[in-house]
């Protein structure tokens, strides 16, 4: 699965990024994630799967479900995004994958 996380400018999605992939490490799974600021979307649609949007720019998250559509888009919950849960963002990122249509 290709994750890609999205806020302003990507940096503080980089942290949630990087313990998500210490956590990956722990299993046998094999993910690729980036993290991205929002200007940079347009140029990665095509490239992942899903897409992680950091709560601190969750006002456009009816824009990135428009434009990344039909893949699954949502917002990081604010307790994973604050904590850094690595495992809890790629639970979610996973849930998303396998719901989608």
């Amino acid at each position: 699965m290709k994750i890609l996380l999205i806020c302003g400018a990507g940096a503080s999605t980089s942290l949630v990024m990087k313990k998500m992939n210490d956590f990956i490490l722990t299993t046998n799974e094999q993910h690729q994630i980036e993290a991205v600021g929002i200007h940079q979307l347009d140029e990665k649609i095509h490239v992942y799967d899903v897409f992680l949007i950091g709560p601190q720019i969750k006002f456009a998250l009816k824009e990135i479900q428009n434009k990344c559509m039909p893949k699954p888009v949502a917002a990081i919950p604010a307790r994973l995004y604050a904590t850094a849960d690595g495992a809890g963002v790629l639970k979610l990122a996973k849930e998303l994958y396998n719901r989608r249509g």
